[in-house]
This record gives C-alpha cells, structure tokens and sequence, in this order.
C-alpha cells in the first residue's frame, strides 16, 4: 500500500493520530493569523510538494478548515512550479475547492512572492505592484472582499 504524503499547517500536530508505517506527515505549525509570516515555509513546502509531483505521488496540505493556510500554501506552489500568477493559480484553486479563503496577511505575502518570482523571471506579467500599494492597499481594504477582488484592486491602483 502507498504512503500517503501529508503537509498538516494547522496548529495542532495530529502525527500521532495516524498509523506511521502509512502516513509520511510533515507538521509545519502556522498561525491563521494576518501577522504571520507563512512566506518563510514556501520554500520548503515548495520543494516538498514539487519531489512528491516529479514522483507522481499525492499530498494532502490541510490546515484546520481548508480555508487560509493550506491554500495560501497551494498558492505559492502553483505560482512557482507551474509559472501561474497569482491571480491564476487563484481561479485554478478556487475551481478545486471555492472555498479557499486566504487571510489579507497570506494575500500580500502572496503578492510579494509574485513579484519576487516575477523579478527572477519565473513567472511574467505584464505590469509588476510596487510593494507600497500593496501595503496601503490591503491595510485599507474591507475585510469580507474576496481575495481575488482585492488583488484586483490592487492592479488597478497601479494601473492609474
């Protein structure tokens, strides 16, 4: 039977929970928290998901609702493995599971990932969101917008 590759990015560690022999779990705790610095663990989690996908092997990223931190995570991976921007990988997600809801705190870490990918050429868009209007744009935005929205805005800002 097949290992079933795990990235738990709740703040509870269920390890113990599942049969070791079966499972390979990998606890990252994260706070769903809009202070949080989730960019710090898209380097690893990058690289874990991507050896699993070049395997051809699964991995379920979960956190406690599906909703902030595994997506955020998901997010990241598409934008750096498969060239999406964000905005792409957004909608490609959001065809998976609708409700994927990342915290406005993922979501400019999230643009900031963009534009360092974007600068290394990894992923191309054809205008680059300075860093302040990103700042100032999700410090101002409402909260219960959704996340694609205020990404929307936050082009058009720099559009003008």
């Amino acid at each position: 039977m097949d290992r079933q590759h795990t990235i738990n990015v709740s703040e509870t560690d269920v390890s113990d929970n599942f049969p070791q022999n079966r499972f390979d779990i990998v606890y990252i705790p994260i706070d769903d928290d809009i202070r949080t610095n989730i960019k710090q663990h898209f380097d690893r989690t990058n690289e874990l998901l991507h050896s699993y996908y070049m395997k051809n092997e699964r991995c379920l990223v979960h956190c406690a609702a599906g909703v902030s931190r595994s997506a955020t995570i998901v997010l990241a991976y598409l934008m750096k493995y498969h060239h999406n921007t964000l905005k792409e990988a957004f909608h490609y997600l959001v065809e998976k599971r609708p409700q994927i809801w990342p915290n406005e705190g993922f979501m400019l870490q999230l643009l900031r990932y963009e534009n360092e990918l974007i600068k290394s050429r990894e992923i191309v868009l054809t205008s680059e969101i300075s860093e302040a209007s990103l700042c100032t744009a999700v410090s101002s935005s409402n909260n219960t917008k959704n996340p694609i929205e205020t990404l929307e805005e936050f082009k058009k800002r720099e559009q003008v």
